[in-house]
């Protein structure tokens, strides 16, 4: 069983993310009339501020991971 998640790993995290995104669609008009307001303003924010984030420490990590498996 567990072969076959490491075998379709990317697609199922593909699909995953398209499910996720299939059931976020029904609140963007909501999120959309929020981001008007300062409240909105500052949860979208704080939102990009976390992607961006966890993108850099991903980034980071990867990179990490790379020099060790160079060094060995």
């Amino acid at each position: 069983m567990t072969g076959i998640f490491r075998q379709y790993r990317t697609e199922l995290r593909n699909i995953f993310i398209l499910a996720l995104i299939v059931l976020a669609l029904p609140y963007l008009p909501a999120f959309a009339g929020l981001a008007l307001t300062a409240k909105g303003l500052i949860l979208s924010a704080a939102i990009m501020g976390a992607f961006v984030l966890a993108m850099v420490l991903k980034l980071y990590f990867r990179i990490l991971v790379l020099r060790i498996t160079k060094e060995n």
